[in-house]
This record gives structure tokens, C-alpha cells and sequence, in this order.
């Protein structure tokens, strides 16, 4: 006689579906360690940007523009040894509105 398999129980079938999740997840993007670096209270210097992903100092500034481009507010913060940039935290008016409809 024959043994037919089991059938898969939900938290198998959850299992699985976690596996492959974290199977297709990606590695992070050089733009999203970027806006890590960028995102530190204290933003991070072109210098060490540079270093972090071994780019010279104009491709790091280019890197930089992009992120404008795409909408990031991004301040330069003049230092004594270089310069220095951060996301700037968006403020109140800044913010759009409240996708339900809701007005603040």
C-alpha cells in the first residue's frame, strides 16, 4: 500500500512562504546605504562617503544630486575638515497632507 504525503499545514505553508521571501530579498542598494549614511543625526562627510564606497569625490557629489533629484532634502554642512551633508528632516509644512482626507 501506497503512503500518500501529508498535506501541508499552515504553519508549513508559512514557513515556505518565509523562505522565499528571505530567498529573493536583495542585498541593500548603494543608494539605500547612502541615505543610511546621510540619515545619521550628524550626516556623514564627502570623505568618508567616499571611502565608505571607494567612489571619488565628484562621483559621491553626483550620488548626492541624484538623491535631490529624487526629492531627498539634502543640506550641506561646511566643517574644518570638509564638508559635510545630511537629509534634513522634513518639517510640518513640508509634509503633504493626510492621504484620508483629513486636514491638520
Amino acid at each position: 500500500m501506497a503512503h500518500k504525503p501529508k498535506a501541508a499545514g499552515p504553519l508549513e505553508e508559512q514557513a515556505a512562504i518565509i523562505t522565499a521571501t528571505v530567498a529573493q530579498s536583495a542585498p541593500p542598494t548603494r543608494k539605500s546605504q547612502l541615505i543610511a549614511l546621510l540619515a545619521q543625526e550628524g550626516g556623514c562627510r564627502l570623505a568618508a562617503i567616499s571611502d565608505t564606497f571607494a567612489w571619488q569625490p565628484h562621483t559621491t557629489r553626483a550620488a548626492i544630486a541624484d538623491l535631490r533629484k529624487a526629492g531627498h532634502s539634502i543640506e550641506a554642512i561646511p566643517t574644518d575638515v570638509g564638508t559635510g551633508y545630511r537629509i534634513r528632516p522634513a518639517t510640518a509644512d513640508e509634509c503633504p497632507p493626510a492621504a484620508n482626507g483629513e486636514q491638520s
